[in-house]
């Protein structure tokens, strides 16, 4: 019933069948989840659609537990921060859940399966070894590994982006344990990950900026000044000559090679004005005779 009401969003007993509106589900226990599915592991499927799972523990500090004794005592149980309208947090479950996904760099999403796959094999590590205590997850199924990618987005727009950047990723480790040793493994891979990213993101750009300069190499070397038959065909060139200048202007060269194509293609530019030049004193001094 429980599996239904989470996923199908649906409870069928007996001959009633009932739609379930539900949004989120909170559940807790005074079991550990891992332990009982040590001798449940048909629950799994039920356990593993709880997003974010953590220990809770007795109060510790001082402060906190005089608010309690007094909350408890003036029979004020709940305390609320705040209020959320239903309005705003569909509003806000639509950037996530519907397409199209916010996670816009394909360089992301390989660099954060790779991560994603590292991690779980490091885990199982960990688990076999059971070198961790507090372990709740036995396993991190394909499904959570889905669902991390969505708390990477609603990061993002917890910080009021429309497009998930690799800071991002530090989130999922909310999702894929409950403990601080599984915390400090993904914050590790993810720290690495950002690193290799901005080295790949960085040779793309070389990459595309070769490939930008070289294309206007080959077109400012397709004008041709001597070639035009009149002084519209050469005022026609001196504009096309003007948008590659401005196009070779706006490429910033990121490393030594691209400044030395970059020269080079101002260097050509120059050329082409000068030959532009020389051929229009031509055309009006041969209109002159």
């Amino acid at each position: 019933s429980t599996l239904a009401a989470l996923n199908e969003r649906r409870m069928v007993r007996g001959r009633q069948k009932m739609t379930i509106p539900l949004i989120t589900a909170y559940c807790d226990t005074n079991t550990n989840p891992g332990m009982f599915l040590e001798r449940h592991p048909e629950a799994w499927a039920v356990l593993d659609r709880f997003l974010f799972m953590a220990y809770v523990d007795y109060l510790s500090d001082q402060d906190e537990i005089t608010e309690m004794l007094m909350r408890f005592q003036n029979g004020n149980v709940t305390k609320l921060a705040g209020h959320l309208s239903i309005n705003l947090i569909s509003d806000l479950s639509r950037l996530t859940l519907e397409t199209p996904s916010i996670i816009r760099s394909e360089l992301i999403f390989r660099k954060m399966a790779q991560g994603l796959q590292e991690y779980r094999t490091k885990r199982r590590d960990l688990v076999t070894k059971s070198e961790v205590e507090g372990l709740i997850l036995p396993e991190i199924s394909d499904r959570r590994l889905c669902w991390s990618t969505q708390v990477a987005e609603v990061n993002a727009i917890l910080h009021g982006r429309e497009e998930v950047l690799p800071e991002d990723l530090y989130a999922l480790k909310k999702v894929l344990g409950t403990t601080a040793v599984e915390e400090e493994m993904w914050d590790n891979i993810v720290a690495r990950l950002i690193e290799e990213l901005g080295e790949e993101q960085k040779m793309q750009l070389d990459h595309a900026q070769y490939i930008a300069l070289d294309g206007l190499m080959k077109e400012l070397d397709a004008i041709n000044p001597t070639s035009a038959p009149d002084m519209d065909a050469l005022k026609t060139m001196g504009e096309s000559l003007m948008s590659l200048k401005q196009q070779v202007a706006a490429i910033v060269p990121e490393n030594d090679k691209i400044a030395e194509l970059s020269r080079k293609a101002n260097g050509f530019i120059s050329e082409k004005s000068t030959a532009i030049r020389n051929q229009a004193a031509e055309f009006v001094g041969m209109t002159n005779n």
